[in-house]
């Protein structure tokens, strides 16, 4: 893999760094590039104001070398009762703001999600048919980041990431299932809801190679396989050692219908063929929260 400038620090602008991801993404690549980041609120410190809300920019993005946008509205619900912030933050302004960069000659990267890959293979006219596509259980989300992500890939020097369930440090739900199932108290979990998540850590790596990678187009981050929740809770019963019963399985489809992940995992082969990335299990995401 041939990279930019190894040895050159260059500047690099974090749109929506003060997001879930934003942080570690900061953290880990002002070891080698001059880091901005932004957040929607009154300037402060090093942070600048941007909101994705708006029709234009209030900062000049000439001065970066490589600009990402990891901003969204990323809740399912959320983009449902608004779906015109929706639209404007998952696909209008970073649509927009790849077409400026890319007429500049200025790398662009756009954070997507596995969500979008609901609508792969479909025109853009039958992507844009919204009131189908939820019929057929699609989400306004991913509707929106797959227009962003044809939009962009048709511009030179732009990337997309599109990534499945990034897992942080902190995750609620897996680390309230170790604790409960370790003292013998059963769960429930979805049976036909699946998940392929990556470490935050692993998304970091990729981004910085990517980052100063002389190539682009959409590359696809998740773990090498699938897993239901409910798989996930019987994989935690065996690594405490307790027995898989507690485990009870339900499924998402008979309460939150429309809202259901039937395939978490990505097409992972440029990560690693390209960008030389191993990429781990679902367990190994999991076991890091014993």
């Amino acid at each position: 893999m041939t990279l930019l400038g190894s040895n050159e620090r260059r500047r690099l602008l974090i749109i929506g760094g003060t997001g879930r991801i934003g942080p570690y993404l900061e953290a880990a690549l002002s070891s080698e590039w001059t880091v901005t980041t932004t957040q929607r609120k009154s300037p402060r410190d090093h942070l600048t104001f941007f909101d994705a809300m708006l029709d234009t920019c209030p900062m000049s993005l000439k001065e970066f070398d490589v600009v990402l946008y990891v901003a969204g509205v990323t809740s399912f619900r959320e983009c449902e009762d608004d779906a015109a912030r929706s639209e404007a933050v998952n696909q209008r302004t970073p649509t927009r703001l790849a077409q400026e960069c890319s007429s500049r000659g200025q790398k662009f990267i756009f954070f997507s999600s596995n969500a979008a890959s609901e609508f792969d293979g479909l025109t853009t006219s039958e992507s844009m048919a919204v009131e189908h596509q939820l019929q057929r259980g699609c989400s306004i989300y991913g509707l929106h980041k797959a227009l962003a992500e044809r939009a962009i890939l048709e511009l030179p020097h732009t990337t997309v990431l599109r990534l499945s369930k990034v897992a942080l440090p902190d995750w609620p739900l897996i680390q309230t299932w170790f604790e409960l199932i370790s003292n013998g108290v059963a769960i429930e979990a979805f049976e036909d809801d699946f998940v392929s998540p990556i470490d935050v850590s692993t998304v970091c790596k990729v981004t910085s190679r990517v980052a100063r990678a002389q190539i682009g187009g959409l590359f696809e981050m998740s773990a090498v396989d699938d897993l239901s929740y409910a798989e996930i809770g019987r994989g935690i019963a065996r690594l405490v050692g307790a027995t898989e019963s507690l485990v009870v399985p339900v499924f998402k489809e008979l309460v939150n219908p429309g809202h259901v992940m039937r395939r978490g995992r990505l097409d992972i082969s440029r990560v690693q063929d390209l960008l030389e990335v191993r990429l781990p299990t679902s367990m190994d995401v999991i076991s890091q929260y014993t």
